[in-house]
């Protein structure tokens, strides 16, 4: 998943770019 690229999911929440 986009979520584990970003690092986790918790990031996913910092970045606006990237929809939950």
């Amino acid at each position: 998943m986009r979520y584990a690229s970003l690092g986790g999911g918790s990031r996913v929440a910092l970045l606006p770019s990237v929809p939950r």
